[in-house]
């Protein structure tokens, strides 16, 4: 039996939407080992960096678009999301998604 379209885009934001609700505990690990401040933010960045900025060199290099014309939507895009996650090392977890979810 075929499956309607709409179901596999369900699953998707579901499984995303848990990953990105469980995003605090590798934050509150970071800290607790002595990561203070935002370098475990930091550091989680820097890693989607990693892998990400081989493909965007790639895409450049086979001349497709990187997406550098929205630099600003991505500036702003970044801070919230930088916000977000050092929200959770300065309050309580529930606090913190009350507070970006509202």
């Amino acid at each position: 039996m075929k499956q309607p379209p709409y179901v596999f885009i369900c699953f998707v934001v579901f499984v995303s939407a848990g990953a990105w609700g469980l995003y605090w505990i590798p934050q509150r690990l970071l800290l607790e080992s002595g990561m203070t401040g935002g370098w475990g933010t930091l550091g989680q960045y820097l890693i989607s960096l990693g892998v990400l900025l081989p493909v965007a060199i790639w895409r450049v290099y086979k001349g497709h678009q990187i997406g550098l014309r929205h630099w600003l939507c991505g500036l702003l895009l970044g801070s919230g999301a930088i916000f977000y996650a050092n929200s959770f090392l300065v309050t309580e977890v529930i606090r913190a998604l009350v507070f970006f979810y509202l």
